[in-house]
């Protein structure tokens, strides 16, 4: 497989579709607006306020305001934590659907994807659950894996055994983030109709392509450190030259526009990142 034209190929397919960010700009915007509207609903202003006014916040300021704001915070977090978990699972649906289209070649119409009548929600939903799921489990097996080696003694056999319980923790995480990482290429591409045999499928993927998989994970490992580095250069460059500037008025537009261009870049290797799964499932699937 020639892992460099498809990174290319999905580069140039987000590059000539720039609809494939619609869905995640109106995630941001919603997530902003539910976050100003839980800031001023819950109260938190005032222990923000408090905060700004005593330059830090005593523990009995915080259970104070909890005991004051309990129904308000719990209520409106609640919402605020469902709307929110509810709302992405549309908006994944829409990009997925997207970039599906994408692939198969197809008009990527964001009106068409709306309007599309297949069933994916809740097979979304259901995926995310168990994906959740799976995610707890692993974090209570790496937290007793912790605690137990923490309670080893520092002899020979103590540090070998706090460093195999190490390797086998990590080997968990890696191992369970490779086994679910196409878990959205087989749902919109694969066509399953359970959401649970999704995974099943993503493992088995897994383990007979194990080669190829890891080596796609590590293309997009790569690509994301320089894209960090990418990005932490700007945050330094734009650093260097506030120095320089006098007018408050040029220092705040630049401070703005370098937010924005660094959150372009985040959001486009996102995207990138997905399009880059989609646009491998078929090849991995008949690599050898």
């Amino acid at each position: 497989m020639d892992y460099v034209d498809h990174g290319v190929k999905s580069l140039k397919g987000l590059y000539k579709n720039p609809v494939l960010i619609v869905p995640d700009l109106f995630m941001y915007l919603v997530t902003y607006l539910m976050t100003i509207f839980f800031y001023k609903s819950s109260n938190l202003d005032v222990l923000i306020e408090q905060f700004i006014l005593m330059q830090a916040i005593k523990f009995e300021t915080i259970t104070e305001y909890l005991a004051t704001n309990f129904f308000h915070f719990f209520v409106y977090g609640s919402v605020f934590v469902l709307l929110t978990f509810f709302v992405g699972v549309g908006v994944d649906m829409v990009r997925f659907r997207l970039i599906k289209r994408l692939v198969q070649k197809r008009d990527v119409s964001l009106r068409k994807v709306l309007f599309s009548k297949k069933p994916y929600y809740l097979k979304l939903v259901f995926l995310k659950a168990y994906v959740y799921v799976l995610t707890l489990f692993m974090l209570i097996i790496s937290t007793v894996i912790i605690i137990l080696i923490i309670q080893l003694d520092n002899t020979i056999v103590g540090i070998i055994m706090r460093l195999f319980g190490l390797f086998f923790g990590i080997a968990i995480i890696f191992f369970i983030k490779l086994a679910i990482m196409y878990r959205y290429p087989t749902l919109f591409l694969g066509e399953e109709k359970h959401s649970y045999k999704i995974l099943t499928r993503s493992l088995k993927l897994f383990l007979r392509k194990t080669w190829p998989v890891v080596t796609i994970w590590m293309i997009i490992i790569f690509a994301g450190l320089g894209i960090w580095v990418l990005m932490s250069t700007i945050g330094l460059l734009a650093n260097q030259l506030q120095p320089l500037i006098s007018s408050q008025t040029i220092l705040y537009l630049l401070s703005a526009f370098v937010a924005l261009l660094v959150y372009t870049i985040k959001l486009t290797y996102n995207i990138w990142e997905y399009v880059f799964l989609f646009h491998t499932y078929d090849a991995i699937k008949k690599s050898s």
